[in-house]
């Protein structure tokens, strides 16, 4: 089934927010946070010993600088998560409190961080952030348990929004137009199906032919274009991972390399990057250019390569895992090569999950101890 209808949807205004992340994790996810983890999601193990590809990562000494949320607790799978970095060097994400609350933060390019929750909110998840400062995410509500999307402006200001008749409306991304896309589900009854909301409030929702209808199932958008493009995956009905290319004019079209694909990203260029997998289950990385070529761009030597980032001159971030399971965050330079991103001792593994135009980064890494912080570089 494919659709495009549009609404215009009365906004909500509130203030401030409390996190659950929908996060690409290192690690071990809190046991509260699983029935609401993506498929996105991409896992890495959390094994002990060296990383063993000094020949295939080049060696890398810019500056890193690890941060923390104020309020982020400090037991394992606590503490302050992957996110994303706009044009301005401002990270959007999450992070988990001693008492397994999850809350928004910001942390601007000077270093300085504002935690953010929000009123009647069970939880909230921060999805992405554009040029302007504006942050989205969802949050689940108190009173109804359904599950809400946010948008906050760069002064603080939060508004919901809601597909309606939707239970579940989960944003994975907004471009510099305001434009915000996502999936929604009427109930945990229903399939998942993509949305695209404007600047105005007014919805275009859609589906790709072959999602299947199952609860579970469906079409998830993942990230958008500034103009509009967007890229995502769809689960069939024999839940099976496709990726999909949705043009500025709705035309989608449909690819898969391995067993499961899994695009994250996509430039202004077109240029598409993410991962599929193979029988085993291990992951390798992907680009799609603007032709609709595709190409693996594994880390030579590497176990698994994971790709969640590319900006419009063509740098890609992510993780690289070793033989012995370990990942370290990694950056794809224009000529293809690898380059690793040295992490504080000890440590358990991380990865860069965001990079801006400027060649900026952001991720995060877990401690011997399990807790996860922040990072750019």
């Amino acid at each position: 089934m494919t659709c495009a209808i549009s609404f215009t949807l009365p906004e909500r205004l509130f203030c401030g927010i409390l996190l659950r992340p929908r996060y690409r994790s290192q690690g071990e996810f809190p046991a509260m946070f699983s029935s609401r983890i993506l498929i996105r999601t991409a896992q890495f193990a959390l094994l002990t010993g060296s990383l063993l590809l000094s020949s295939v990562l080049a060696a890398q000494t810019p500056a890193f600088v690890s941060f923390d949320a104020p309020g982020a607790g400090t037991a394992k799978g606590q503490g302050t998560f992957q996110g994303w970095i706009n044009s301005s060097g401002v990270v959007a994400t999450s992070y988990v409190d001693s008492n397994n609350f999850l809350h928004g933060m910001v942390r601007a390019a000077n270093g300085q961080i504002t935690e953010f929750d929000a009123p009647k909110s069970i939880e909230t998840s921060v999805e992405g952030i554009n040029s302007k400062g504006q942050v989205i995410g969802w949050y689940v509500n108190d009173t109804d348990t359904a599950t809400y999307g946010f948008l906050r402006s760069p002064s603080g200001v939060m508004y919901s929004f809601s597909v309606p008749g939707a239970s579940f409306n989960e944003p994975r991304a907004i471009n510099d137009s305001g434009v915000v896309i996502g999936d929604y589900n009427l109930d945990l009854n229903h399939p998942h199906e993509g949305f695209l909301r404007d600047a105005s409030g007014n919805y275009t929702l859609f589906d790709v032919a072959g999602a299947g209808t199952a609860p579970s199932q469906g079409t998830f958008p993942v990230a958008i274009d500034a103009g509009n493009a967007v890229t995502g995956y769809y689960i069939d009905s024999s839940n099976v991972a496709h990726g999909f290319f949705r043009d500025a004019s709705g035309n989608i079209t449909s690819f898969d390399m391995g067993t499961a694909t899994y695009p994250y990203a996509i430039n202004t260029g077109g240029q598409v990057v993410g991962v599929y997998n193979e029988t085993g289950h291990n992951e390798h990385a992907f680009l799609r250019d603007a032709e609709g070529n595709l190409s693996n761009i594994d880390a030579s030597g590497a176990s698994q390569t994971n790709t969640y980032s590319i900006n419009d001159s063509g740098l890609i971030c992510g993780n690289i895992i070793g033989g012995l399971g370990k990942a370290t965050p990694a950056w794809r330079d224009a000529s293809g090569v690898y380059h690793s991103i040295a992490l504080p001792q000890p440590n358990s593994g991380g990865s860069a999950n965001s990079i801006n135009n400027n060649g900026r980064m952001t991720g995060s890494w877990t401690d011997a101890d399990g807790v996860y912080h922040g990072f750019v570089r």
